[in-house]
């Protein structure tokens, strides 16, 4: 049966398999034999399935995949953690501002800033420290202008209110010479 989309394919999944979907869909999301736009499929499947069924033995390779030599994998890791919901996963999302990939940066710091709004406690220094880091990576900066990594994470440390960055972020911030992120 062809799917017309990724939200046909998950319900046709939930209805045929429901939660026992979640354990195979995890292992293809691992194989590294299947391509990349398959195993994103599983994996982000997986999560929504997870979700669905409040299944909570998918967070484990979920986190493992963060550490996937395919980009698109470690996207997709972020995002599924960010669909049952990254609070128990915030250290290892925040490893992922280190990323090579720009995009993966980008996806950990949104989904950082996420878990900011919607958490009443604040997390670990570990995680404070990461976010702030991205505010002196060259990395995040293009022609001198700040990314979006380093604006979502000084906004996902502002919603943290993360007054022991205080002093590291208003020092960065003198120092930059992007006008855009000062006033941000």
């Amino acid at each position: 049966m062809l799917f017309r989309s990724y939200p046909d394919l998950i319900a046709s999944w939930s209805r045929r398999h429901g939660s026992r979907a979640v354990t195979p869909l995890l292992k293809i999301a691992e194989n590294g034999k299947f391509d990349e736009k398959t195993r994103s499929i599983a994996l982000l499947g997986a999560a929504q399935l997870a979700r669905a069924r409040a299944e909570g033995t998918v967070r484990p390779g979920l986190s493992r995949l963060l550490r996937d030599r395919s980009w698109l994998v470690r996207l997709s890791a972020i995002k599924g953690l960010d669909v049952i919901g990254p609070s128990g996963s915030a250290d290892a999302i925040a490893e992922r501002l280190r990323d090579p990939a720009l995009v993966v940066r980008g996806e950990a710091a949104d989904s950082l800033l996420h878990l900011a709004r919607t958490s009443s406690s604040p997390p670990g220094e570990k995680v404070l420290r990461l976010l702030a880091g991205t505010l002196t990576e060259t990395e995040n900066y293009a022609q001198g202008r700040a990314l979006w990594v380093p604006r979502r994470a000084l906004d996902a440390l502002t919603a943290w209110k993360a007054k022991s960055q205080l002093q590291t972020i208003a020092l960065l911030l003198n120092h930059s010479g992007d006008p855009e992120l000062v006033s941000h």
